[in-house]
């Protein structure tokens, strides 16, 4: 079973659920890459 985590963010009233994901995804998928975590790009 995979381990779950918890997020705490602040959205603009604006800002719709999906938006904010794709934002988080692409974020989080730069930080592993530069950082580079794994021997291959992280998409």
């Amino acid at each position: 079973m995979p381990n779950p985590f918890h997020i705490l963010i602040r959205m603009r009233p604006n800002q719709s659920v999906s938006e904010l994901a794709k934002v988080i995804k692409a974020n989080s998928s730069k930080w592993i890459n530069i950082r580079k975590f794994l021997n291959v790009k992280f998409k």
